[in-house]
C-alpha cells in the first residue's frame, strides 16, 4: 500500500519518503559481499593448513567496521561525486582480504612467517 504523503511532505528533488533508493544501500551490500568472500577464502586457506594472521578475526567485526565507516562517511561528507567515490572506495576495500587470501592460497604470496 502506498501512502499519499501530500505535496507538503515530498522532499525537494521529487522523491517521496519510503521509496527504495538503491544507490544508498549498494555500498553496504558491496562491503558485505567482500567480507563474505574474505571469510570464505579464509576458510579455504585454513582447510589447506594455513594459519590466520589475526587470531581474533571475525567477519562480524569486519562487517561492523566497514558499515560504520560507510555510515560516518555518508553523514560527514557533503553530497557530490567526491563523497560517492569515497564511499564506493571504502566498500571496495573489503575485497583486499580476498585478494590477499587468494594470493596466499595460489602461492603468489608466501604469507606471513609462522611463529
Amino acid at each position: 500500500m502506498k501512502w499519499n504523503l501530500g505535496p507538503e511532505r515530498v522532499p525537494e528533488g521529487g522523491k517521496e519518503r519510503g521509496v527504495h533508493q538503491p544507490e544508498k544501500i549498494t555500498p553496504y551490500m558491496i562491503a558485505a559481499m567482500g567480507v563474505a568472500m574474505d571469510f570464505a577464502t579464509s576458510q579455504v586457506g585454513l582447510a589447506r593448513g594455513f594459519l590466520e594472521a589475526h587470531r581474533l578475526y571475525s567477519p562480524v567485526y569486519s562487517l561492523a567496521i566497514f558499515w560504520a565507516l560507510l555510515t560516518v562517511a555518508t553523514l560527514a561528507l557533503p553530497r557530490g561525486n567526491t563523497r560517492r567515490m569515497l564511499i564506493f572506495a571504502i566498500a571496495l576495500l573489503s575485497f583486499v582480504g580476498v585478494f590477499n587470501n587468494v594470493s596466499v592460497i595460489t602461492g603468489m604470496f608466501r604469507g606471513l612467517p609462522q611463529p
